[in-house]
């Protein structure tokens, strides 16, 4: 390596974002174990009788309370301004919507959108603690959702039925883990009484029947 001062800072500067690049590598693989954990997690108790199930379920619901909690603003994204999915850090401590970023540095920006400091576009690094506080804020309050439904479906007004089985489609069809919710709040009973009813709540019920008797033996039953 030369020895004088502006090559040696250019190797350092080299240095400096091969360690960098380094350990983005490194957070985006741990951001990738911590997914498969999760996702480990939600079968965790699979082996566990439906009468253990309900009364953890139950435990758990009853010490949430009964209102959703309203995002904190820190789950914000300041460019997009929803709540993040996939937040990350850049090399201004500052964290955004990974896709929110990356499109503003793909606009040309180089310049951090809060702070209007310089940017190193190459570093975005996995803010996995806020992620994890942002997904135990959903659950929280999917499991609140999931409990607050049911007594709507039982609902004279067929519009407000019709509503409400809308929601809760789309709520089994986001995660096994809402699913398995919906069957521990017993709502297949509920669900066939609706089969009586007019041609679009049936219709709603089956589908929702179907998903989830589809990968549970005990809701098969």
């Amino acid at each position: 390596i030369p020895t004088d001062r502006s090559a040696l800072k250019k190797e350092f500067e080299e240095f400096k974002n091969e360690i960098e690049s380094t350990r983005l590598r490194k957070d985006e693989a741990e951001a990738i174990q911590m997914d498969q954990i999760m996702a480990l997690l939600e079968r965790a108790d699979a082996t566990s009788s439906p009468r253990e199930k309900e009364i953890k379920h139950f435990s758990k619901r009853k010490s949430l309370g009964s209102q959703p909690l309203e995002p904190l603003q820190s789950f914000y994204c300041p460019i997009t301004r929803d709540v993040m999915e996939d937040p990350v850090e850049t090399s201004s401590g500052q964290t955004f919507e990974r896709r929110a970023i990356e499109k503003w540095f793909a606009d040309g920006n180089k310049l951090c959108p809060l702070t209007m400091t310089s940017l190193n576009t190459s570093i975005l690094r996995p803010n996995k603690t806020l992620r994890q506080s942002i997904e135990e804020w959903k659950d929280r309050n999917t499991m609140i959702t999931i409990g607050s439904i049911k007594p709507k479906l039982n609902s004279e007004e067929e519009d407000e039925v019709l509503h409400s089985l809308e929601q809760l489609q789309e709520l089994c069809e986001q995660r096994d883990l809402h699913r398995e919710w919906v069957i521990l709040e017993d709502y297949v009973p509920t669900l066939i009484q609706l089969l009586a009813k007019n041609r679009d709540i049936r219709n709603h019920s089956l589908v929702i029947l179907c998903i989830l008797a589809k990968d549970s033996d005990d809701a098969k039953v």
